[in-house]
């Protein structure tokens, strides 16, 4: 059947100006191409909304990774199940933590909006199962990311825009504005940009990298590698957009200086916030919940 989803969009905008509309194709915001809330490890907020249209199987591998020529801001939004499907059954229990933060690494680690649907019970409620494992969730997330090591830090830069004596220095990645201070680097150090982090005291121990662009100037970065001490690579990875979580593959480390290296960007690259993290429930060598 047809459906008339422009005249729909249009009343809802005219009856409320400010709302998000999500779908495939947007007109707000776009659908990541898949239910397991799994962005691609490329994720672009751009994309071109002309060659995306509602229910096109074809498009799913592009709305999946976005597009870095796009002409229209259209980020992309994770939607899974806490459990197998999006309904309640007695059969089925929801997922465990391991997957949940599985999840959280690969939609809002990887610049998306995360929607996590809880279906009602029988009874029009929340199963109690449920509420447990949102709460367990909850308190991890909280637990990984309360405390930022990278504070304990100084942050070092091969270059920055206006001299010394401008605002765009290293250290506006480690204050509490997360958008609007930033550092950038000059713009006549056109490749291999880096940022540099040295702690003050002592080795860090970390397992997760998390790296923010100021979002609000456009997403830049293309390519970036992570270092550490004497030049050992840890993580790698393409975009990064409003928030980039590395969780190393190889475990934990521990180290006196952590180094972002920007291999490619769009433009100028923008960092403006920038955190080391400890998981204590990511074990790269097995699960550790039930």
């Amino acid at each position: 059947m047809t459906y008339y989803f422009n005249d729909w969009f249009s009343m809802v905008k005219e009856l409320q100006s400010t709302i998000n509309i999500f779908s495939d194709a947007g007109p707000d915001v776009r659908w990541v191409g898949d239910e397991k809330g799994f962005a691609g490890s490329t994720c672009w907020s751009t994309i071109n909304r002309t060659s995306l249209s509602i229910g096109n199987a074809s498009i799913v591998d592009y709305i999946n990774k976005g597009d870095p020529k796009g002409t229209d801001w259209l980020p992309a939004e994770c939607d899974v199940s806490i459990r197998t499907g999006w309904f309640w059954h007695k059969s089925q229990s929801p997922k465990k933590l391991s997957e949940l933060l599985e999840i959280y690494y690969n939609s809002v680690g990887r610049n998306c909006v995360l929607l996590l649907n809880v279906p009602p019970n029988s009874t029009g409620l929340i199963p109690e199962s449920d509420v447990r494992r949102l709460k367990q969730f909850r308190r991890a997330i909280d637990t990984i990311f309360s405390s930022n090591l990278a504070l304990k830090c100084s942050a070092h830069a091969s270059s920055q825009r206006g001299g010394e004596s401008s605002d765009y220095k290293p250290e506006n990645v480690l204050d509490d504005d997360h958008l609007w201070t930033y550092w950038a680097p000059s713009e006549r150090e056109r490749r291999g940009q880096w940022i540099q982090f040295r702690a003050k005291t002592g080795k860090i121990k970390f397992n997760v990298v998390r790296i923010q662009e100021a979002i609000g100037l456009g997403q830049r970065i293309k390519k970036h590698e992570i270092y550490v001490d004497d030049g050992e690579m840890v993580a790698k990875g393409t975009t990064v957009g409003y928030k980039k979580l590395h969780r190393l593959e190889k475990g934990a480390v521990e180290a006196f200086s952590v180094r972002i290296k920007i291999v490619k960007a769009k433009g100028v690259p923008l960092i403006s916030s920038f955190g080391l993290h400890f998981d204590p429930f990511w074990n790269p060598l097995g699960e550790v919940d039930s």
